[in-house]
């Protein structure tokens, strides 16, 4: 899973509280992150901000660990991704945006693992493909035209999960092509 990765904002040498709210700041004195405690553990709504003050990240704790929606954003002030987790481990919807704030990709998290249907997104928001993930592992993937057309398939096989069968279709949807590959 392609996670977004945030560089760990410093602290300047400062101790959060045991309880209440930690702020720090860039050289510049703009805001770099809000953090609340409770019991010495991060609980609440934590947010981290870019060096011109936009914010970059807002997530809620409970009891230490992530638990609810985390939101990621560009430099340029567009949601780059929309993460739900439960107690520190994703779990439920991850949506992902590009830098002009579409929608591009959504997937099921379950437990840390992409599980059910995942859906890509084309920038005038017609849906290019959909894969299926079973306990985070790919099994099918389906690809579509922007008229909504059959074009691509994907399939593992369920025989020898080694074995992936590649089919692609003409518009009327007839098979002109069938590959496979195998895993080592």
């Amino acid at each position: 899973m392609n996670l977004i990765t945030f560089p760990v904002f410093g602290s300047e040498n400062t101790q959060p509280p045991q309880n209440g709210l930690h702020k720090t700041y860039y050289e510049n004195k703009i805001l770099r992150s809000e953090q609340k405690y409770k019991d010495g553990k991060l609980h609440g709504i934590s947010k981290f901000y870019f060096e011109d003050g936009k914010k970059a990240l807002q997530t809620k704790y409970g009891d230490g660990k992530i638990d609810g929606q985390e939101k990621t954003y560009y430099p340029n002030g567009k949601l780059r991704r929309i993460a739900v987790f439960k107690n520190g481990v994703m779990h439920g919807k991850l949506k992902i945006y590009d830098q002009q704030g579409d929608l591009t990709d959504e997937f099921n998290v379950i437990d840390g693992k992409k599980q059910g249907i995942a859906t890509t997104y084309r920038p005038d928001k017609t849906i290019s493909g959909n894969c299926e993930y079973k306990n985070d592992s790919l099994e099918t993937c389906t690809y579509f035209d922007k008229q909504g057309g059959l074009r691509a398939k994907s399939m593992r096989d369920p025989e020898n999960p080694q074995r992936t069968v590649y089919l692609t279709y003409d518009s009327t949807g007839k098979v002109v092509k069938a590959e496979q590959s195998l895993e080592k």
